[in-house]
């Protein structure tokens, strides 16, 4: 048990580390527009990396 939860705590931790690449996005989506209508932003890929 101890080892699976140290390894979904790595994947959590890795994934965290990822979403900090992006946080220029999420942060720009979060924020009203000043428009009318609000637009969705474009959608931006995100890598999930795997550490073996």
């Amino acid at each position: 048990m101890w080892l699976a939860l140290g390894r979904a705590a790595h994947t959590l931790h890795d994934i965290g580390l990822d979403l900090e690449e992006h946080i220029g996005t999420l942060s720009a989506s979060r924020s009203p527009s000043s428009g009318g209508a609000a637009k969705s932003p474009a959608p931006v890929p995100l890598v999930v990396r795997r550490h073996r």
